[in-house]
């Protein structure tokens, strides 16, 4: 039986949230940056000669760029601190 899902204030693996080890998080991000730079070349591919389509690649490229920033912020995060522990 698979185990069931984590417990309040718990990542998967058994880590209070905050507390992922940088690896992971590294990994994430050189994704998130490998997802932007192939929005960014679709988007030069588009050009002008379709603008629906890269309005739409416009706004997934923006959203990964803010998860790109939010890893990268959690990666500084100190995972004692109390904003982090809910306290």
């Amino acid at each position: 039986m698979p185990p069931g899902p984590p417990f309040p204030g718990q990542a998967r693996g058994g880590r209070p949230f905050g507390a992922q080890r940088e690896g992971p998080r590294q990994e994430d991000l050189v994704a998130e940056r490998i997802a932007i730079e192939s929005y960014r070349e679709m988007i030069l591919f588009i050009g002008e000669r379709d603008p629906t389509t890269r309005r739409l690649l416009e706004d997934i490229l923006a959203k990964e760029e803010e998860h790109a920033d939010d890893i990268t912020s959690l990666m500084f995060v100190d995972a004692n601190a109390p904003s982090v522990r809910n306290g």
